[in-house]
C-alpha cells in the first residue's frame, strides 16, 4: 500500500489543513472559555452563600 504524498503537499491541502487546525484550536478556545465563565458563576454563587 503506498501512500500518495503528493496529493498532502497541493497548496488546496494545505489550506485545507490550516483551516481545520484553525476551527479545532477555535473550538476547543470558545470551549475553555464557557467553562471558566461557568466556573466563574458558580464560584460566585457560592461566595454570597457562604
Amino acid at each position: 500500500m503506498t501512500i500518495n504524498t503528493k496529493l498532502y503537499y497541493t497548496p488546496v491541502s494545505l489550506k485545507h489543513q490550516g483551516a481545520f487546525a484553525y476551527n479545532f484550536v477555535k473550538f476547543h478556545v470558545d470551549m475553555a472559555e464557557l467553562l471558566l465563565e461557568m466556573a466563574l458563576i458558580i464560584n460566585s454563587n457560592q461566595i454570597e452563600r457562604a
